[in-house]
């Protein structure tokens, strides 16, 4: 339950209008816009979790905002 409510927290209170629509943008802007995100909404799971787990989260979490991997599963 505490890994669902950051979720929720990181993903909709956390990110702000900038990185929402820039963290997939090419180039340094969109890095950075998505690397900001994917940390500020990482870094509470090392509350609940270890170093480990919060790399895990924090690299998923990183290739699915900044790629539109996401995009081809929206589809089906």
């Amino acid at each position: 339950m505490e890994q669902l409510l950051l979720h929720l927290f990181g993903d909709f209170i956390v990110q702000n209008d900038w990185m929402a629509m820039n963290k997939k943008n090419p180039g340094w802007k969109g890095f950075w816009a998505c690397f900001i995100h994917t940390l500020t909404y990482s870094l509470p799971f090392l509350l609940i979790t270890n170093w480990a787990a919060f790399l895990v989260i924090w690299s998923t979490h990183f290739v699915i905002d900044r790629t539109k991997i996401v995009d081809y599963f929206i589809m089906w």
